[in-house]
């Protein structure tokens, strides 16, 4: 009786009743267990999406910075070819400028040239007598002024190719006068001012011989310039000139008497009186000046 009263207690107290409550208990328990396990699953899924977001972003902002530096090189490039573009640009305006002022206020010599004397004939040859009018028409003054002539004429033999060409002869002559060394000679020449040169030139008599050898005439040509210097540089600078040397050709007795034509310069006449000697300013030179 005893044991059988102890047993119902027992199992009232800890019978059924417990058996639901820690059935219960292991539900809820279960039921937090589940819950942890889903809040951890979509706290790991929420991880990976914001971790594949954030590799995504970066990698845009990867691309994008790349094509920030790419466009800043480019920048760069484009800036720096700009300010050499504009340096050169500049340095070329420089220039301009520069030539410009100089060439406004430079020196320039013009020259004028006229008979100076007659056609004489010597033991030199036949010596021309010329007169050389400097004028500087710049704002500056010139220096080492002087005139340069050289007398030149065709050689008419049986040899003649007919390539007689001053011009050429006018550029070579400039050449040899500008590669000449530096020589404290000539005159200054102010703005306004003229010096006037009388120089002779020869024709020797071997080069009248060869001349002659078909026809008793000579056609001598003055080349020449007029060399400066002027305080913008050290250039020579020239003035170039080509005169064709003639005779007046009204008829005289000795060239009707023989039918010569009376503008030539027949070296049997002898001597030409300064009056009747021509000049001829050819215009093939091209009116050099530098």
């Amino acid at each position: 009786m005893g044991f059988a009263l102890g047993g119902s207690v027992f199992w009232a107290a800890y019978g059924p009743n417990t058996t639901i409550q820690q059935a219960a208990e292991a539900a809820e328990h279960h039921s937090v267990q589940g819950e942890a396990k889903t809040n951890k699953v979509e706290t790991d899924e929420a991880l990976a999406y914001y971790t594949l977001w954030l590799m995504v972003f970066t990698g845009i902002l990867a691309f994008a910075t790349i094509g920030m530096g790419a466009a800043t090189i480019g920048l760069y490039l484009t800036g720096e070819k700009q300010i050499r573009h504009n340096v050169a640009s500049a340095a070329a305006q420089s220039r301009d400028m520069e030539r410009s002022m100089v060439a406004a206020n430079r020196p320039w010599v013009k020259v004028d040239i006229s008979v100076g004397g007659p056609i004489v004939y010597n033991a030199n040859g036949a010596n021309v007598t010329l007169r050389y009018v400097m004028r500087n028409i710049g704002r500056s003054p010139a220096t080492n002024v002087m005139a340069n002539p050289r007398l030149i004429a065709p050689i008419f033999n049986k040899d003649y190719s007919g390539n007689f060409d001053p011009r050429v002869e006018l550029q070579k002559f400039i050449a040899e006068l500008r590669n000449r060394p530096n020589m404290p000679f000539g005159f200054s020449l102010f703005p306004d001012e003229t010096i006037v040169q009388d120089i002779t030139v020869s024709m020797s008599n071997d080069e009248i011989k060869r001349a002659t050898n078909l026809i008793a005439t000579i056609s001598p040509t003055i080349i020449g310039s007029v060399s400066y210097r002027m305080g913008f540089d050290d250039v020579i600078h020239q003035t170039g000139f080509i005169i064709e040397v003639r005779r007046d050709n009204a008829p005289r007795t000795f060239t009707s008497e023989r039918n010569y034509y009376p503008g030539a310069i027949w070296v049997e006449e002898g001597d030409v009186p300064a009056e009747e000697v021509r000049l001829i300013r050819t215009f093939i030179d091209g009116g050099y000046a530098d």
